[in-house]
């Protein structure tokens, strides 16, 4: 059999095969430039970004407050965004409690207030702000989960 004619074979069999197994077609969304409006409406984190206002929400609800200060900058604060903060169980996990993003650059009062050195930092308060616990670096989504309902335990435990 001539080289060409192995190649030709071998191409439409890698062709069949990627079009059987489904490679050819995607159920992934297509990628759309994200606002700040779009990423709330999704089923994602519902993010505050102000402390006084988060701290506000916590007292009359009575649920604790998980402060996220990162940067834009931040190559692992990227990825809990995108592994973490995305995932389904984090999600349902973040409605017991109130989110707060802080971007580092743009509050470096808060930073030092809350004695954050690294980034990311996740800080876990009470409706009253009192530190509950604190993540420095990255975590699992497992991990964010058991922390966030230890901090709901932690504030059930006031009352």
């Amino acid at each position: 059999m001539k080289k060409s004619t192995i190649i030709g074979w071998s191409f439409i069999f890698v062709a069949g095969l990627w079009l059987a197994t489904g490679c050819a077609t995607s159920t992934l969304d297509p990628v759309v430039p994200q606002t700040a409006d779009s990423i709330n409406s999704r089923d994602d984190i519902k993010w505050g970004y102000s402390l006084s206002e988060g701290l506000k929400i916590a007292k009359e609800n009575n649920k604790p407050v998980m402060v996220d200060f990162f940067a834009s900058w931040c190559g692992p604060c990227r990825l809990m965004d995108s592994r973490v903060y995305s995932n389904d169980a984090v999600v349902r996990s973040s409605w017991g409690v109130i989110p707060v993003k802080i971007d580092a650059d743009e509050k470096p009062g808060t930073l030092s207030k809350y004695g954050v050195t690294a980034l990311p930092t996740v800080i876990f308060l009470t409706s009253s702000g009192q530190e509950i616990s604190r993540i420095t670096g990255l975590m699992p989504a497992e991990g964010m989960i058991q922390r966030i309902e230890q901090s709901i335990a932690a504030e059930a435990a006031r009352y």
